[in-house]
């Protein structure tokens, strides 16, 4: 259960981690817009995505395991 509990929390730091990547690559896109803002750009996106999906798989261990949410 601590596992659980301490996987959940990695990346709940992850995803504020992510996001204020992706704030600053907005930044960084007004300032200086190119092709490699843009791959920055994709590159977040897909890692938020693979958060989201790592995240919904310790909710379905947790479920498995009847841990509390």
């Amino acid at each position: 259960a601590d596992t659980v509990a301490a996987i959940d929390d990695a990346l709940a730091d992850l995803r504020g981690s992510l996001r204020a990547s992706m704030d600053e690559i907005g930044l960084l896109g007004v300032e200086a817009p190119s092709d490699s803002v843009q791959v920055l750009k994709e590159s977040v996106t897909a890692a938020n995505e693979q958060m989201d999906t790592a995240r919904a798989k310790v909710r379905e261990v947790k479920t498995l395991l009847k841990l509390p949410s």
